[in-house]
């Protein structure tokens, strides 16, 4: 493992295939993409490793695959055909900003194929793909978490982009936005299960600070209620005390033109499992975890269940959300609450 300059990690995945990416030490300097082929239960083959040449590998060795963004693509759609596959690649098109770039590779015939589409949602800014979901047979999602996603059927000739809108942003959502390096898939995800769309998203709220009376109204300014609004001043630069949050679900049809709402959960209507040990969160004192509540509890990157229309899972964390911070994936279900 030694040889790994970044350890390798999935970018892509359906069905027996998982796509890798790994960045050696040694070789060229950039990253390389291998896919992993399971065995199926009663098939004759054994589980393979395969290097995805990139289209430029082939040429003159030149890097000119970083530049049309295929090393730098965050995930890769794949479409299973038996056992062969397509592996396909979505990023704004260098030489036309506002339109995209789609690559796929076949592993029947080990080629590339290039087009450029059209960007369907003119009056918008193109996306920046977060996560890559299968519609439908050949059908492939390329999910931007504060927009919308992409839709392509790979069978189609000529291929075409379809734009779908996601819920707007609820409102603090919006704010924390604003933040740097803020991500959506911090508090929103969305998968397809037999041609619907299911969504999801949690709001934090946060509890409004008191603020002091107006020093008109007083006659007598003592030196704690003036330090209480220096604080005040700048309570809007920093982050709020939290209070509590809520779920919000929506689907669709792929083929629809409008959202509908499913539940609406506040945490303090979840019930917590009696077996559920609050106390193994890390970094927690016996007579604070006895306090301990669901609703203390900062919950992010939400996964819903493709096996339950309503059921998540998350991460909930006792202080702030940091990437590396300690959580364990705790399981909600909004129908029952639990």
């Amino acid at each position: 493992m030694s040889n790994f300059k970044v350890m390798p990690h999935v970018v892509g995945a359906q069905g027996r295939f998982v796509l890798l990416r790994a960045h050696f030490f040694l070789g060229c300097g950039v990253d390389e993409l291998f896919m992993y082929t399971a065995g199926g239960a009663g098939d004759t083959e054994s589980p393979s490793l395969e290097r995805i040449q990139l289209p430029d590998d082939a040429d003159d060795g030149s890097r000119r695959a970083a530049d049309h963004g295929l090393r730098k693509t965050r995930e890769y759609g794949i479409v299973p055909r038996g056992r062969d596959y397509l592996m396909a690649a979505l990023f704004n098109a260098p030489d036309a900003p506002l339109n995209y770039q789609l690559y796929i590779y076949s592993s029947e015939s080990k080629t590339w194929s290039s087009s450029t589409l059209l960007n369907p949602n003119i009056g918008a800014k193109p996306i920046t793909p977060e996560k890559v979901i299968t519609l439908g047979e050949g059908v492939l999602g390329w999910v931007d978490f504060s927009s919308g996603l992409l839709v392509c059927d790979l069978s189609q000739d000529p291929l075409s982009l379809r734009f779908i809108p996601l819920p707007r942003l609820l409102p603090s959502n919006r704010v924390r936005l604003r933040l740097p390096d803020a991500s959506p898939s911090l508090f929103r995800d969305l998968i397809c299960v037999d041609g619907v769309l299911k969504f999801i998203e949690i709001e934090h709220g946060v509890r409004v600070p008191e603020r002091p009376s107006d020093p008109w109204e007083n006659d007598v300014l003592y030196d704690s209620d003036l330090i209480r609004f220096l604080e005040c001043e700048n309570m809007d630069g920093k982050p709020k005390p939290r209070d509590g949050w809520r779920a919000v679900t929506w689907s669709r049809m792929v083929s629809s033109n409008c959202w509908t709402k499913g539940c609406v959960v506040d945490v303090a209507d979840i019930l917590v499992d009696e077996s559920a040990d609050l106390s193994l969160i890390s970094g927690q004192s016996c007579e604070s975890d006895l306090k301990l509540t669901f609703r203390d509890l900062y919950c992010a990157f939400p996964i819903l269940s493709a096996d339950s229309g309503d059921m998540f899972t998350s991460i909930p964390v006792w202080n702030q959300v940091i990437v590396g911070i300690d959580g364990w994936w705790s399981p909600f279900t909004l129908g029952t609450r639990r």
